[in-house]
């Protein structure tokens, strides 16, 4: 089950970071639900100059408030503008230290998936691509939809997100599926 085990998590996190770079880097598709914001230098000032601290950010706020302005605050959401964002005051890009991370994350979920796959029994080669497409699925299906439900982000991006990660647990279904021998 070693061998298995490390050759899953590794050849699986590969996969799967590599279709993410591919998937943002070389595919329009993320582009198509991203927005711009008009006269960009004016809001980012605004943004700085009326917070403190990097951190998730939501207008209207509600945290906080007592119970009996809860009325006050759905309304005030219901009414709009809504945001919900992550505000990095100084700046974030991709930086070698993403990377990395993003790398061990996959390799992490590979190690799962392979330790799942390894304990079924019985699961022809086709059936294990399934299992592990089904698992990104979840993931996706799990992880991403919640955003779309409770924060309003667009159907197009989570949609997106959703299939990313049904395509690249499949890729890498497809490899992990042949080392994992039980």
């Amino acid at each position: 089950m070693g061998k298995s085990l490390l050759k899953g998590c590794i050849f699986g996190g590969i996969i799967v970071f590599a279709w993410m770079i591919v998937s943002w880097t070389v595919l329009p598709w993320h582009c198509w639900s991203l927005k711009g914001i008009e006269n960009q230098s004016a809001v980012s000032e605004a943004l700085v100059n009326n917070t403190s601290e990097d951190g998730i950010y939501v207008i209207p706020s509600f945290c906080g408030a007592e119970w009996d302005e809860m009325g006050e605050k759905v309304a005030e959401m219901e009414k709009g503008p809504f945001v919900f964002m992550s505000l990095k005051r100084y700046g974030h890009g991709p930086n070698t230290g993403t990377f990395v991370i993003s790398f061990i994350f996959q390799l992490i979920g590979a190690l799962g998936i392979t330790f799942l796959i390894l304990k079924t029994k019985g699961l022809n080669y086709f059936s294990k691509v399934g299992l592990v497409t089904l698992i990104g699925f979840l993931i996706g299906f799990l992880g991403e939809l919640p955003y779309w439900n409770w924060w309003g982000f667009s159907f197009g991006f989570v949609f997106v997100e959703l299939l990313d990660m049904v395509i690249a647990w499949f890729l890498a279904g497809l490899v992990i599926a042949a080392v994992a021998k039980e």
